[in-house]
């Protein structure tokens, strides 16, 4: 084959071929970190360099001991760049992948591109380990390259590992290298590039698959989202969303009405308009919308439904002036999930993108007040629910 891609991977003879893809490692030096305000004590703790393997390693180390996978490919934000001036954590970063003994093909995110070491010296590390496939070309974008699977001497897939660029963050060095993208995306030479791989490759196997690893900031996949609802594509079949609560219900509402059942953290919405469009998407019928409500799960409340149930134990409610359920919960805006510390983006804080606090705590007292009144019972609340105060 004449069109070779940049690197091949031989997958053994009878073995399914496995491509194991990870995603934003974002290895953290605390000791970098370029002010000292910028992390909280705790947090600065948990991301020194010797916490390393116990908060990162050690679930990769795991999850390809699991997988077997004959490639690992990483799409992006490798190391976070702003925390790395010194390049260590990345040499530590390919230490610990050259350890897996399997090949790797990464591709650089919005991150890494932040250190002041610069986009060539990381680049150059990258090409110099053993078992990474990486390629820096004379193309816009640092490191844009090809990877083939193939089994039996018959060429399976191609992956083509691209520069999205978009980092806004990049040191003077990375901007200053030739590469430097000043843009979110793929520049024209880099869709030439691989359209004339591809082209040339289909040429001589017309059989062969072809897949993208990048790395996607958040505001390029919201234009990618808004362009391919606009054409109203089906792409997956079910859609799972969480964070950013003030445009949550738009994409919410776009996959519905593209076909996709919903699985959606709450709350939905934080706005009168967003609600209008979620009572809009509700009646137009479709794939269901399931809003992931944990708080029902959690044995206390499970345990006190029961107990409610059992007019034995429980008796009546209080009737009067007075509420017929009270209930309450402290919830820590900091907390560690997994083993590390919830380093929580600053959007978070914005009420009128996150909501205020009742927006989140509340909807599951809510939920579970509703839930042990009336199990499973349909509420109207046009016809069942009164307000009659509320104030924030």
């Amino acid at each position: 084959m004449q069109n070779k891609p940049d690197f091949m991977i031989e997958v053994p003879k009878g073995k399914k071929p496995t491509v194991l893809f990870l995603a934003d490692p974002q290895v953290i030096d605390s000791t970098q970190r370029r002010t000292l305000d910028r992390l909280q004590e705790k947090e600065a703790k948990a991301w020194s360099p010797e916490n390393m393997e116990a908060y990162c390693f050690t679930y990769i180390r795991d999850t390809v001991k699991e997988t077997n996978p004959d490639l690992i490919i990483v799409v992006g934000d490798c190391v976070y760049g702003e925390f790395d001036d010194k390049g260590t954590s990345l040499q530590a970063w390919i230490v610990f992948m050259e350890s897996l003994g399997v090949p790797y093909a990464p591709v650089l995110g919005n991150h890494e591109l932040d250190s002041e070491m610069g986009a060539d010296w990381q680049c150059a590390q990258l090409e110099n380990a053993k078992n990474c496939l990486f390629k820096q070309r004379t193309l816009t974008g640092n490191g844009n390259y090809s990877v083939g699977i193939s089994q039996d001497g018959e060429l399976l897939r191609v992956f083509y590992l691209m520069d999205s660029n978009g980092s806004y963050g990049a040191s003077e060095k990375s901007k200053n290298n030739g590469h430097f993208g000043n843009l979110t995306g793929f520049a024209s030479d880099q869709i030439e590039w691989y359209t004339e791989q591809i082209q040339a490759i289909k040429k001589e196997n017309k059989s062969v698959l072809f897949s993208f690893a990048f790395h996607s900031p958040m505001h390029a996949f919201d234009l990618a989202l808004d362009t391919y609802m606009a054409e109203n594509k089906k792409i997956v079949d079910i859609a799972v969303f969480a964070g950013r609560n003030d445009q949550k219900v738009y994409y919410l509402d776009a996959m519905h009405k593209a076909g996709c059942a919903i699985l959606t953290d709450k709350p939905v919405t934080i706005t009168s308009e967003g609600a209008s469009v979620l009572e809009k998407t509700v009646a137009r019928g479709g794939k269901p919308i399931v809003d992931i409500m944990t708080g029902r799960q959690e044995p206390s409340a499970r345990l006190l439904r029961d107990l409610m149930l059992c007019k034995e134990v429980f008796g009546d409610f209080r009737k009067g002036d007075e509420p017929m359920i009270e209930n309450g919960t402290v919830h820590h805006l900091y907390k560690n999930v997994n083993g590390a510390p919830l380093v929580r983006p600053a959007w978070y804080f914005d009420v009128n993108k996150q909501g205020s606090g009742l927006c989140d705590v509340a909807t599951h007292l809510i939920d579970n007040a509703q839930w042990m009144l009336f199990g499973s019972n349909d509420i109207d609340f046009a016809k069942d629910v009164k307000l009659l105060n509320a104030s924030l």
